[in-house]
């Protein structure tokens, strides 16, 4: 979607007008991204812990930061770039209606026309629309790829929800063809002292490296003075003595403002005939400090006391069945 959209930011511009309050209706990136402690992350492939070592970069870590990075590239990346849009005046602009309009524009060389449309509902609460077509075509023939709603309560603070249909994307004639499904978002950040509350439902993308189609759910709570949480689903092979079929897992870490945290595991079908758990803690350097596995005895160590406050497990509240959601690989 990124290189789809970025010769849409260059010059989906016109002369003239300004309209700082429609400028202000699409939220900020900052206002929908989850962040996980650390400054760099990689997802696994799996989530074994067979090779943990106490002291290495925690597993789980690994995985809720890497996830983290993965559901805000598809949702935060196409805000920016809307957003850079939205820095330049609009071609129209109809206070009386309420409405703003970026466009329509279509670069030289590209077979996709874009445009992108701001409408004011209330005092503060905004509709948004990016939309796409083949250029010879019809302005009926536009295509919903990015919509939402915004209801700003400050210059990077407010609440809403947007969807990316990268099936829309899909129809046009230049269009990434790993790019499908839906990644649909609810967010409230409503001040600067407020929680950041995100969840993101993901419907039947693809997983990059099987070619699946799945769907996946994510869940993040956030607050700078206290830590946060982000709870998700996704599969990975645990039983390292079949390695035949993927367990159905779901995932609740947790973390203090100094970035140490605590992951607890549920897992279910595959070659599992009963739930299996999991639970690791790091310490603020996200070196694994203790872990436990009820599939493998020999991949524990530590003591609970090294995870601090957070001694007791919290799972996630997500389903987890033979039937459960998936995450695509990262």
């Amino acid at each position: 979607m990124k290189k789809l959209l970025i010769a849409a930011v260059i010059s989906l511009t016109g002369c003239g007008l300004t309209a700082d309050e429609y400028k202000n209706a699409v939220p900020k990136s900052d206002t929908v991204q989850m962040k996980v402690p650390g400054s760099t992350g990689q997802a696994l492939e799996t989530a074994s812990t067979g090779q943990a070592l106490e002291g290495d970069k925690a597993v789980f870590y690994q995985l809720t930061r890497g996830v983290s990075l993965f559901v805000n590239g598809a949702g935060v990346q196409v805000l920016e770039l809307v957003r850079t849009v939205t820095d330049y005046p609009p071609t129209k602009l109809d206070e009386e209606k309420g409405v703003a309009v970026w466009g329509p524009y279509t670069e030289a060389l590209s077979p996709n026309t874009w445009r992108l449309t701001v409408t004011k509902k209330a005092d503060k609460d905004f509709t948004y629309v990016f939309e796409a077509k083949a250029k010879n075509d019809p302005d009926t023939a536009f295509l919903a790829i990015l919509s939402g709603e915004h209801v700003s309560t400050g210059k990077v603070t407010g609440h809403g929800n947007f969807t990316l249909d990268m099936d829309a994307a899909q129809k046009l004639p230049e269009h990434d063809a790993n790019a499908q499904g839906k990644a649909a978002y609810v967010y409230a950040h409503d001040s600067l002292d407020a929680k950041v509350d995100i969840q993101a439902t993901f419907t039947q993308v693809k997983d990059k490296d099987t070619g699946r189609l799945v769907d996946a759910t994510y869940k993040y709570l956030s607050d700078e003075k206290e830590g946060g949480s982000l709870e998700f689903q996704f599969q990975g092979d645990i039983d390292d003595s079949k390695m035949t079929k993927l367990e159905n897992m779901t995932l609740n870490s947790r973390w203090d403002r100094t970035g140490a945290g605590r992951s607890d595991v549920r897992a279910a079908g595959g070659d599992l005939t009963a739930e299996a758990t999991a639970s690791e803690c790091w310490d603020s350097n996200f070196a694994s400090r203790y872990l436990t596995a009820s599939w493998d005895s020999t991949a524990g160590y530590g003591d609970v006391s090294a995870c601090g406050k957070m001694a007791e497990p919290a799972y996630s509240r997500c389903a987890c069945d033979s039937a459960g959601s998936v995450h695509p690989s990262l």
